[in-house]
């Protein structure tokens, strides 16, 4: 049975936009700190 998420097809802006966004900020201080 293959029922529609429409959670899938619908992402949350704020994890879209912040995906990318959040993984350079964090190597950038990752890199900082050590």
């Amino acid at each position: 049975v293959t029922l529609p998420q429409p959670a899938q097809n619908t992402p949350p802006p704020a994890v879209a936009t912040s995906g990318p966004s959040l993984e350079d900020l964090v190597k950038q201080m990752a890199a900082q700190n050590i």
